[in-house]
């Protein structure tokens, strides 16, 4: 039935219009809870998504399997290396420092010893051989006859 041009303006059809807003009203509002409740799906699931990656990321972390992890990890067991190559570097020249410092004192040692030891010898042969000289000297200054 196709209304006539006199109709469409008539109370009737007004209420029809005022009808079909209201029917708009509910369907645009259920429409937004609509919109809505899939809105909270979506940041639930996204929510989710991410506790996932993040729980995926933790077991790699854990396996150490992480590709940074291990990344990071060589870069450091690399400078360990280094360090501890360096250190040995370090100890075995001091070491041989130390050598050297304890062979040079003992040449010293020795030298001096040796050294010592001349003097000494030279004193004992000196007092040995002058003093019966001396003696003999002192005698004659002091007026003295020698046996």
């Amino acid at each position: 039935m196709i209304p006539k041009m006199t109709e469409a303006f008539s109370d009737d059809s007004l209420d029809f219009d005022v009808d079909s807003s209201e029917d708009t009203e509910d369907a645009s509002e259920t429409d937004q809870v609509k919109y809505d409740e899939m809105k909270v799906d979506c940041d639930n699931n996204k929510v989710l998504e991410g506790v996932q990656g993040l729980r995926e990321l933790l077991r790699q972390l854990n396996n150490g399997t992480l590709p940074g992890y291990v990344a990071s990890l060589a870069k450091i067991q690399e400078v360990y290396n280094e360090r501890i190559a360096r250190a040995n570097v370090e100890k075995d020249l001091e070491i041989k420092l130390i050598d050297r410092k304890y062979d040079a004192e003992i040449r010293r040692i020795n030298e001096e010893t040796e050294s010592k030891k001349i003097d000494l010898k030279d004193s004992l042969l000196a007092s040995r051989y002058l003093a019966p000289c001396l003696c003999k000297s002192s005698r004659i200054e002091f007026g003295h006859k020698g046996p």
